[in-house]
């Protein structure tokens, strides 16, 4: 297994402007001095590794790339994060595509997850502020800061579903909707139900709570 980590060179670099511009402005932390952001990728499975990173993981000028590590050591604050274990992931899915393309005998998989690294005079309280900002645990897990790789390839998480939903009268699902902390109305409730119905199948927590947030 290879890990590959990628970071846009100076010029390209406009997600970390536009990040460090709203901490700044928008969270009220003045002393933040610098971001770098990494795309990574955890890639097992493929052959020729060298031209995966030339035509699927990187832009030929304007990023630079890594293999297994990157010295953040002088980083303030480190943090990692990849999407919920039931969220689908364009990135993750584009490059798996791009991979079974390129090498069709093989059987490539891909797993990705983004590293910030934050540097300037940041308390701990505003770092709490940043990543309560930018982690919604709905679509987005951090992953522990000494993550590996093996940990990533590990097998998912069990998905909570919202068992008897579908079936449910409107007394029982109000109350698998407290149980969960769902706080839609019951109205809203009920449509969820009629959907799912069609769908035959009951919901996952997390589909509820996202539903829940519109």
């Amino acid at each position: 297994m290879t890990r590959i980590l990628v970071e846009k060179r100076e010029p390209f670099r406009l997600d970390e402007k536009d990040m460090l511009h709203e901490i700044r402005d928008v969270l009220g932390v003045p002393g933040i001095t610098g971001i770098r952001l990494f795309n990574g990728y955890d890639v097992k499975g493929v052959a020729d590794i060298k031209r995966a990173v030339n035509c699927v993981f990187s832009e030929a000028g304007q990023d630079i790339v890594y293999e297994e590590k990157v010295d953040t050591s002088d980083a303030t604050y480190l943090y990692t994060i990849a999407s919920a274990i039931d969220q689908y992931d364009q990135r993750e899915d584009y490059a798996n595509q791009l991979l079974r393309i390129m090498e069709p005998n093989s059987k490539p998989e891909v797993r990705v997850f983004k590293q910030v690294a934050l540097y300037g005079e940041i308390s701990d309280s505003e770092y709490q502020k940043i990543r309560s900002y930018y982690i919604n645990p709905l679509e987005t897990r951090e992953l522990p800061g000494a993550e590996t790789k093996a940990r990533l390839y590990s097998e998912p998480e069990k998905v909570g579903v919202l068992s008897g939903f579908i079936d449910s009268n409107d007394s029982v699902l109000k109350s698998l909707a407290d149980e969960f902390g769902i706080a839609m109305a019951l109205d809203n409730l009920k449509l969820c139900r009629e959907y799912f119905k069609k769908e035959k199948r009951d919901p996952t927590v997390t589909e509820m709570k996202v539903l829940d947030t519109y």
